[in-house]
């Protein structure tokens, strides 16, 4: 009987979560993308995605959906001023503006043989592509 009450207890919290998503969502695509007749595709659910980060990580605030709709809408703001063609720059500017701190310090082993095993892919393409071009003429 109590495994019952617990799982259509979970269902109904599940059910209210996405139905809180969906109402921030649409509230930060009205909000951010107003004077756009057609939202860009896919951004609804880069923006779905991150008002369920923001609702996980900040479960306990008090304005809710206001709050969360704010800080979604700042972290596409942050991220519009960064290059368009730095990935890095961006995802490194969303992890400095979370309250992880100094996340490179704690991982920085790790983030560098990340950085080498991209950067040798990254070479190791060039330079079949610069072959077969070699190779094509």
């Amino acid at each position: 009987m109590y495994d019952q009450v617990t799982e259509e207890d979970s269902e109904e919290e599940e059910m209210i979560n996405h139905y809180q998503r969906e109402i921030i969502t649409q509230t930060v695509l009205k909000t951010y993308f107003e004077d756009m007749a057609k939202v860009p595709e896919g951004i609804e659910a880069l923006i779905s995605d991150l008002v369920a980060e923001e609702l996980q990580n900040n479960s306990l605030l008090q304005d809710g959906e206001a709050q969360v709709s704010k800080r979604v809408c700042e972290r596409l703001r942050s991220w519009r001023d960064v290059e368009s063609n730095t990935i890095d720059m961006m995802v490194e500017h969303d992890f400095r503006t979370e309250r992880l701190g100094s996340w490179r310090s704690k991982n920085d082993a790790q983030v560098a043989e990340a950085v080498v095993e991209i950067e040798f892919e990254i070479f190791e393409d060039l330079v079949e592509e610069l072959s077969q071009d070699i190779g094509g003429n």
